[in-house]
Parts: C-alpha cells; structure tokens; sequence
C-alpha cells in the first residue's frame, strides 16, 4: 500500500526482468501489462482492472495485435495499447493506441 493506493505486481514473460502492475484505489483499478510476450495467465491477471495498458509490439518476446485481438470484445475494450513501433498503424476497433499527452481517467 501507498497512501490510498494498494499496488500489486506480476513478473511477465520477456528477456530482461520485467512486471506488470495493477494500481487500486476507491474509484478504480489501472492495470499495466509492461514488456511481455502474449501470456492468457498475465491477461486473465490484468483483466480485473477497469482500464489496462498493455503494450503492443513486433519483436521478440512482445505481444502482437493479432494476440491481444483474439480476446473477447469487453476485454478489449477496456485496452488501450503502448510500445507500438513508429509508422506502425493498428487496426481500427476497440482497442486504440494511447496518444501522447493523452489523461485517462480510471473508474469502476
């Protein structure tokens, strides 16, 4: 716990060391993928969270689009995706890239 907030953390799949993280407080729950290749047990960890941010890459031991796009619609739609290689165009649908400058606001 961090003042109001009860961070919690799950080592993901990827070369280097890295963790994904979800973050709660009394309105709601950010989940945060990190560095990781596709994992179903590290979605269906991050899935509790009212809005996640996972990251979307092309290289080795990253998730592609085409992994994040077979989860179940109201899944996706709670996604918003990083780490997207520049000039890198992401399919329309319900999940969107997070823009630079971007505030999410996080409910339950």
């Amino acid at each position: 716990s961090v003042g109001p907030l009860v961070i919690t953390c799950r080592r993901t799949q990827h070369s280097v060391p890295t963790a994904g993280f979800m973050i709660a407080d009394a309105s709601g729950v950010l989940g945060w993928s990190s560095d990781t290749e596709f994992e179903q047990a590290h979605i269906d960890w991050l899935s509790s969270a009212d809005l996640i941010v996972h990251e979307c890459g092309l290289q080795f031991k990253h998730t592609r689009w085409e992994d994040l796009d077979t989860l179940p619609e109201p899944l996706k739609g709670k996604i918003r995706l990083i780490h997207i290689p520049d000039g890198e165009v992401v399919p329309d649908g319900p999940m969107r890239p997070l823009t630079e400058g971007e505030i999410l606001t996080v409910s339950g």
